[in-house]
């Protein structure tokens, strides 16, 4: 199972990178929000969306916004390019509530991960690699149903009001893009 830690040590995709971490205790959101401007990395990083296009989500100077929730079970990283341009929410679906490795949040990713895109479409990736997981006795019949409940969980809060996420992101940017340095 992969773990996905705020400072990014295990993607080897990126060689040198500026990591800051913060605690929020918002109303909206309690936790730690991490953020990684990328100074240098082996090599670009490109989706292909549903509809076919291709787009560009890692690459020098590019944003990487991680949140981490004290009482859910996912963590959200937001994409920015180098002109703090959103490129899309990433929700990576967990086992279980953050873990920390010192004051570094991570999460045990299952598999399961929705991405919303800035128009507020949004599209599940995965669904079959947690179906392997299950049927290989990697996750268990509880976790394979509470990864599915908590996208929905997060499906029907983008359907009921997108503009709280889209606001809360860029609240959560010019608080932190001034003490990266930006």
């Amino acid at each position: 199972m992969k773990l996905n830690f705020a400072d990014r040590r295990t993607d080897k995709n990126i060689v040198n990178k500026k990591f800051i971490i913060s605690d929020s205790n918002d109303e909206k959101f309690k936790g730690k929000i991490s953020l990684i401007e990328i100074e240098k990395l082996n090599e670009n990083f490109e989706v292909i969306r549903p509809n076919g296009t291709t787009d560009l989500v890692i690459a020098k100077d590019y944003k990487i916004m991680t949140y981490f929730p004290k009482k859910e079970k996912y963590c959200m990283t937001v994409m920015f390019d180098n002109e703090w341009n959103l490129k899309q929410w990433y929700f990576d679906i967990g086992r279980s509530y953050c873990k920390y490795d010192g004051e570094i949040p991570y999460s045990e990713d299952l598999y399961l991960d929705l991405v919303v895109l800035p128009d507020g479409t949004f599209y599940a990736l995965d669904e079959n690699e947690l179906k392997e997981a299950l049927l290989n006795n990697i996750v268990s019949r509880e976790e394979y149903d509470i990864a599915f409940s908590t996208m929905y969980k997060i499906k029907q809060m983008i359907k009921d009001d997108f503009k709280i996420l889209y606001n809360f992101t860029m609240k959560s940017v010019e608080l932190l893009k001034n003490r990266i340095g930006d």
